[in-house]
């Protein structure tokens, strides 16, 4: 199967005759081009009768990313609506596949602080499909690295810190049997702090669930406090409202399944149009999904991905504030294996793809262009790009 570039037409501005896409593409056997040289109603996808001609070029694979020492960064989200926070629980992947926890929030903005390589690529906006908000991500510089601690004796010295890891807490209410007003804040093991909030809705459920990054503590110390109330709570607030606090094991590590092919479908929340923004995000073990552009309302790309790997359920852009829901398909049926043509066609390995730049120009005037160009190039799975 070939891959079809899906260029759109170039009418904004107008005058610019020239315009660059991106697909995955892989090199050709024996120097055969990879794309069309000149594309035009000979061969582009459509059947449309314009007398426009292009001439493409195609770009070289890019060096793969050297992600750089990780190091401690903040992380800080914000809703564009500041009228309040919100309650779904909010993660997102960065490059390379690290997961960032940012959880509930009860004020419009929430910083988290999570360990990154200096050079790490986060997605600019995520969003939250159930209830259409949107939220930018801004990604703070490394933070200064901290002395070293003296040691207090040899032993201590050579005791490494404990692992952190994204635990369940939850609190249940003591003194009473219905929920509270309380917006409930803590401090456990390591500076950490848990934001649970209120529970007043239903107002009769005593306990709730968040999670929170928190190391294991040396010698079975508490991680968190198992009893909260004013006397330690932070903000100060006097209520006589008392809690028990249970705080979950580190989960299993995800395993992830055997690569397939996968389609995933995003979808602009309002259908009017298209997205002119180059979109693109990650998905648990830092497969990157590149989407690109549409000229319509909805795009589907196909990648190779986990079976079952996690994806955002939505992503943003920044500039429109558009709100893009992601669907993640399910695995294709793998393709029966291609005959042989020849001993030496059966030894020759597929090229790896890779994603390249496509950039078409317009030849035969010196402005842009109304056609919606689409054309094939050679290899690999069909993407449309």
């Amino acid at each position: 199967g070939g891959v079809e570039v899906d260029v759109g037409n170039q009418s904004d501005p107008f005058w610019q005759t020239n315009k660059t896409v991106t697909a995955q593409i892989s090199s050709t056997a024996d120097g055969e081009d990879m794309c069309p040289q000149i594309v035009n109603k000979d061969n582009w996808l459509g059947g449309e009768t314009f007398d426009d001609s292009f001439k493409v070029e195609v770009g070289e694979c890019p060096p793969p990313t050297v992600l750089s020492t990780l190091c401690l960064r903040d992380i800080t989200v914000t809703k564009s609506k500041q009228s309040a926070g919100w309650n779904k629980h909010v993660r997102f992947f960065c490059e390379g596949g690290f997961e960032i926890d940012v959880g509930t929030s009860q004020d419009f903005n929430k910083t988290v602080t999570a360990e990154l390589p200096g050079n790490a690529l986060c997605p600019e906006a995520v969003s939250i499909v159930e209830t259409v908000d949107h939220l930018k991500v801004e990604l703070g510089e490394c933070h200064a690295p901290p002395a070293p601690p003296l040691p207090t004796s040899p032993r201590a010295s050579r005791r490494a810190s404990p692992p952190a890891c994204t635990r369940h807490i939850t609190v249940t209410r003591t003194d009473e049997d219905f929920g509270w007003q309380v917006n409930l804040r803590f401090m456990c093991a390591g500076g950490v702090e848990v934001d649970v909030g209120n529970q007043s809705d239903p107002f009769w459920q005593t306990n709730k669930t968040v999670t929170a990054q928190i190391s294991s503590t040396a010698d079975g110390e508490d991680m968190c406090p198992q009893i909260v109330n004013k006397d330690n709570w932070l903000g100060g607030e006097t209520f006589d409202d008392s809690f028990k606090v249970e705080v979950g094991e580190c989960p299993p590590p995800t395993v992830l399944s055997t690569l397939c092919l996968r389609d995933i479908t995003v979808t602009k929340s309002k259908q009017s149009a298209g997205w002119n923004k180059h979109v693109r995000f990650f998905c648990e073990g830092g497969f990157e999904i590149d989407v690109g552009t549409s000229q319509d309302f909805n795009k589907t790309v196909t990648a190779e991905l986990p079976g079952n790997a996690l994806c955002p359920e939505a992503v943003s852009i920044v500039e429109t504030v558009d709100h893009l829901k992601v669907e993640l398909g399910e695995c294709h049926a793998p393709p029966a294996p291609p005959l042989p043509t020849s001993p030496r066609a059966s030894r020759r390995a597929s090229p790896p793809a890779c994603t390249r730049h496509i950039t078409v120009t317009r030849t035969d005037e010196d402005f842009g262009w109304q056609v919606n160009l689409r054309f094939m190039c050679a290899g690999g799975v069909e993407v449309d790009v």
